[in-house]
């Protein structure tokens, strides 16, 4: 719930065009918030994460504009409908 109200008062104060994570749950309450400010959102998925999702992922893909996975298997887990390849990015 704190993460939420930081991400609430980051948003507001700096307004950003463009809001990139790599992970970690921080990133949930901002992509959330992001998409109601307007925000482009764009997730990479960890290099780590080679035939499942991450949990964070799972959370923040139907908020996310531009979806990015650094594995090919990840194209049928997360589907082609959002996710891209994009090869090692990180």
């Amino acid at each position: 719930m704190h993460a939420t109200f930081v991400a609430a008062r980051t948003l507001i104060a700096f307004r950003p065009r463009v809001i990139v994570s790599t992970g970690s749950e921080i990133a949930v309450p901002f992509f959330y918030l992001g998409r109601l400010f307007g925000t482009y959102t764009i997730f990479v998925e960890s290099l780590t994460r080679t035939t499942s999702g991450s949990w964070t992922g799972r959370l923040v893909w139907p908020f996310s504009d531009r979806f990015l996975v650094q594995w090919p298997s990840l194209l049928k887990w997360y589907g082609t409908d959002k996710a891209q390849y994009a090869g090692a990015v990180l």
